[in-house]
């Protein structure tokens, strides 16, 4: 079998290969980018700042009920006795109880 002929080199720029250094759209884009950049930012740092007062914030919005220091329904005072026993044999200071009404799967929530 004959070998082939070896191909000549040529050198190849970024220019004739027909790429730019910038497209025509790069200001566009980049003032696109910017502006996107800049309140995604800003969604997280509002939304970083409102978490930081705790876990209640984001029960509540979740549709959380404070069940109380002292609630009424017999349900509700058991899950509080649970809670402050817990925290006792914790040795930590009692959080605040939620109940999840609307929510299926977890019902119950101490934060703090």
């Amino acid at each position: 079998m004959p070998k082939a002929a070896p191909l000549p080199k040529v050198a190849v720029t970024p220019a004739a290969a027909g790429c730019r250094r910038w497209p025509r759209f790069s200001a566009p884009l980049l003032i696109t980018s910017a502006a996107i950049l800049a309140l995604v930012g800003i969604a997280t740092l509002v939304r970083t700042t409102r978490l930081r007062t705790g876990g209640a914030v984001v029960v509540r919005e979740s549709g959380g009920v404070d069940v109380g220091a002292n609630p009424q329904d017999p349900e509700r005072r058991r899950l509080c006795n649970l809670v402050e026993q817990m925290a006792q044999a914790a040795g930590v200071s009692v959080p605040e109880v939620f109940v999840l009404e609307r929510t299926p799967g977890i019902n119950a929530l101490a934060a703090g």
